[in-house]
């Protein structure tokens, strides 16, 4: 780390940054203010449908596209509704738990730079894991929760006049967030994370143009909020390289100017940041449609539409203290007009801006009676999570910072930056997957169900990373359903989900790269990084009519 290493297929760069790392404060800002603000919005999409609270869609892999559930077709197929009939009231509950595991193990290539400066990361040869879950409220932030478990519900009536039925319901299509020690290696990805988006309102209605054919729709009016805490390092050549020879010429010299102050260890934070963002009215629509032309055939098809969502909120930057004494000294010793530049260097607060697009999902499929008491469900899932190939930061205000180091990151190959903005490539893709359900009537109280779903992850190889923990994630679902009497209806669900990737060292440019301009978030460069993911899911809901 001590100097900057040519790799093979790659170019070297005389980078821009030795310069910039000559006046401080400038450099050391920007990486970090707009590294991370993005770090837990990508939990949304691996979470979808899970923490609907629905026990027949879990327990049949989700496969319900033309198998509506219940009140909850108004996410899944607002056509279902059309099957609902007088006036019913459905409560649900959901108990999680989670575990979610890294380790980190150096390369040998990792281990010669580290050793020619010096250097010793802590992160290498060390494993994390997570104390439990966080949510992200309305005014009160991130909340870490003694468990995770939650309740939601919904109600429909039909108008008997018009045959159409209208519904409203509480739920959840996307949740997730974690919350680790304060000395876990995982927390350069983040201590808290949280991410909720409830949609509180969503009236519905769902009607049969004909006797096999009906159609349906809804409106969801959601809150959607994201917290982030998270200690940020740079373990980068170009910032090892500057670091090596700064102690050297200070210590050597015992020199008493102004780089000799503080310390900028790559392997150790430089700071922490806090985010708290948000939109109170994120409005979305869902349309299906079911065909059912006999009593052993349906087809379903439904499409929920995306958002172009602006979080609004804080981003808090704290320096470490070895950074805090860098920036100051070097703010010190620099006077334009002669008076020292009006630059905080212990904590900032800026006004923040997300442009943040919600994906549009697409889903088909089918619903085969086999034999009478057997059934037989198949979906078709598609999730446009490449509109996630670039975000954008603004700020309320110009800042001076950003608008010096623009040109400097657009010659090292990072363009984007601007006095008010930052533009963060993300490179994601859209998202298939099939999903499969089987259903057998026991008799006619009793029903048992079985699912599967495996999701093809969204992130490309050489983007994965430890923020978004998971590769392709598997769901393995089963319960029943109980109707003690005519008017009452009792489902409950088990759910398994899986997820396990290994990315080796010097694959991602997200992760682990040793690449000398990789340099705006990078947090284990050289580790061989392993995760797994393992979620135990047990659902409750009960349906009654009037």
């Amino acid at each position: 780390m001590a100097m900057i290493q040519v790799r093979k297929n790659h170019t070297l760069i005389r980078n821009p940054l030795d310069s910039c790392l000559g006046f401080g404060y400038l450099s050391f800002w920007l990486c970090i203010s707009i590294s991370l603000v993005w770090a837990s919005l990508v939990w949304a999409q691996p979470g979808q449908d899970i923490f609907l609270a629905n026990a027949k869609a879990l327990s049949l892999g989700h496969a319900v596209t033309a198998d509506p559930p219940g009140i909850d077709s108004i996410h899944f197929n607002p056509a279902g509704l059309a099957k609902l009939r007088d006036l019913q009231f459905e409560f649900k509950g959901v108990y999680a738990d989670v575990s979610l595991t890294g380790q980190f193990q150096s390369s040998p290539e990792y281990d010669r730079l580290l050793s020619i400066g010096n250097f010793h990361d802590q992160v290498s040869g060390s494993n994390s894991k997570i104390n439990g879950i966080t949510i992200f409220l309305p005014k009160a932030g991130l909340v870490d929760l003694p468990a995770a478990a939650a309740g939601m519900g919904g109600i429909s009536w039909e108008s008997k006049k018009y045959g159409i039925t209208f519904a409203d319901a509480v739920y959840a299509p996307l949740a997730g967030g974690v919350n680790r020690d304060d000395d876990d290696p995982g927390r350069y990805s983040y201590r808290r994370v949280g991410v909720t988006r409830l949609t509180y309102f969503s009236p519905s209605f769902g009607v049969y143009l004909t006797d096999t054919l009906a159609v349906g729709a809804s409106l969801g009016a959601s809150y959607f909020g994201v917290g982030d805490e998270t200690d940020v390092r740079f373990p980068n050549t170009i910032l090892g390289g500057f670091e090596n020879v700064r102690r050297g010429l200070c210590g050597a010299f015992g020199l008493q100017v102004s780089v000799c102050a503080g310390s900028l260890d790559p392997t150790q934070p430089l700071a922490s940041i806090e985010l708290a963002v948000q939109d109170p009215l994120s409005l979305t629509f869902n349309l299906g449609v079911l065909w059912e032309p006999t009593d052993w055939f349906s087809w379903g098809a439904a499409y929920q539409s995306g958002a172009r969502d602006k979080l609004r909120g804080t981003l808090k930057l704290k320096y470490s203290e070895g950074t805090r004494k860098f920036l100051q000294d070097t703010v010190d010793s620099v006077t334009v007009n002669g008076r020292h530049p009006n630059i905080n260097t212990k904590e900032q607060t800026l006004k923040t801006t997300i442009d943040f697009p919600y994906p549009q999902h697409f889903s088909t499929g089918i619903s085969v009676k086999v034999v009478p008491q057997w059934k037989f469900n198949m979906d078709l899932k598609w999730t446009e999570t490449s509109v996630w190939d670039q975000w954008t930061i603004r700020f309320d205000e110009p800042v001076d910072i950003l608008a010096l180091a623009g040109p400097i990151l657009s010659l090292l190959g990072a363009p984007g930056v601007s006095a008010n903005q930052v533009i963060l490539p993300r490179g994601y893709q859209d998202a298939w997957n099939l999903s499969f359900g089987v259903e057998h009537q026991l008799n006619d109280q009793l029903v048992l169900r079985m699912g599967y779903e495996p999701r093809k992850s969204h992130i490309p190889d050489n983007k994965r990373d430890f923020i978004v923990p998971l590769g392709d994630v598997d769901i393995y679902g089963m319960g029943l359903g109980y109707r003690p009497t005519s008017d009452t209806d009792i489902d409950l669900a088990l759910a398994l989900i899986k997820s396990h990737q290994y990315i080796p060292s010097d694959t991602s440019d997200n992760a682990n790269s040793l690449n000398v301009n990789n340099f705006i978030y990078n947090p284990y460069a050289g580790q061989n990084i392993t995760t797994d993911l393992n979620v135990s899911l047990f659902l409750l809901s009960y349906r009654t009519r009037f």
